[in-house]
């Protein structure tokens, strides 16, 4: 089979877009920074905010998986932290640009982190109660 400079050069420029994305993908808490900085001041424990900075990053960088795991620690290490339950809720709508519709389990384990996160808002700030209550309207119509 004849590879011309065109299949040559298409070649290489997948290799050079899906090489970065491999390493970027790895669940790997060992992986080099890669996400920035995030400050995202909470009323959390100040011990969880650095790994609840981390799972904000991670959300905002399309790792799902990594920052409901993430959002998970922050939580299970301070379990009045509300916000860590809404990160959990944002980590299940996913990516807003696929314009595809939430799958049902999802929808529910939202809408769960949701009205957990309200639950705990005793302590919340206005803010995180704010971000807290956009959750909630986003999950509770989250079939409109």
């Amino acid at each position: 089979m004849h590879r011309g400079p065109a299949l040559i050069a298409v070649s290489a420029v997948l290799l050079t877009v899906a090489a970065p994305r491999t390493a970027l993908t790895q669940h790997d808490h060992h992986a080099p920074q890669v996400l920035g900085n995030v400050s995202f001041k909470t009323s959390c424990a100040a011990a969880v905010q650095p790994r609840f900075d981390r799972a904000v990053a991670m959300l905002h960088s399309f790792w799902f998986e990594q920052a409901n795991a993430a959002f998970a620690e922050v939580a299970a290490a301070d379990s009045t932290c509300a916000m860590a339950s809404w990160g959990i809720a944002m980590t299940q709508w996913g990516n807003p640009f696929v314009r595809q519709p939430t799958p049902a389990e999802r929808q529910r384990l939202g809408l769960a982190a949701a009205e957990r996160a309200a639950a705990l808002g005793a302590r919340a700030t206005a803010r995180e109660q704010a971000y807290v209550n956009a959750a909630l309207a986003l999950w509770r119509d989250a079939d409109r």
